[in-house]
């Protein structure tokens, strides 16, 4: 996904270079904003409210990490208590990201959704969705 972002925000001009490879993504760059989850559909509307770029899998990753954390604030009695969150982080079982479910074990490792795409005519095209 970074060689990919890469080169769609640096060297547009030469995205037919990369015709026909294979890339991974958080979220799919062709997606419709109807194949996205409430939480997606949410995020895209409010970041097209705000900008007329095309936001990166960066900008959705802070989005869900600002989601988790948000969540994760609210289970605590003193939403200062960085102990909790980071507990309450560590625990979260199935948060509705941008286009499915992510949960984090107690190692701090994530579960979540990815698309495979490919580079079709300069866009990236999703081919599947790996839950």
């Amino acid at each position: 996904d970074g060689l990919f972002a890469s080169m769609l925000n640096n060297y547009p001009e030469f995205l037919s270079e990369l015709e026909g490879i294979y890339v991974t993504d958080f979220f799919g760059a062709s997606d419709r904003i109807h194949s996205l989850a409430p939480f997606g559909r949410k995020i895209s509307k409010t970041f097209r409210s705000l900008y007329t770029s095309d936001p990166f899998s960066y900008t959705g990753l802070g989005a869900e990490g600002y989601g988790i954390l948000y969540a994760a604030m609210n289970k605590c009695a003193d939403p200062t208590n960085r102990k909790c969150i980071n507990s309450m982080i560590r625990s979260t079982k199935g948060f509705a990201g941008i286009i499915g479910k992510i949960s984090i074990g107690l190692d701090g490792k994530a579960t979540r959704p990815l698309v495979i795409g490919k580079v079709q005519d300069s866009e990236l095209k999703t081919v599947v969705r790996v839950h």
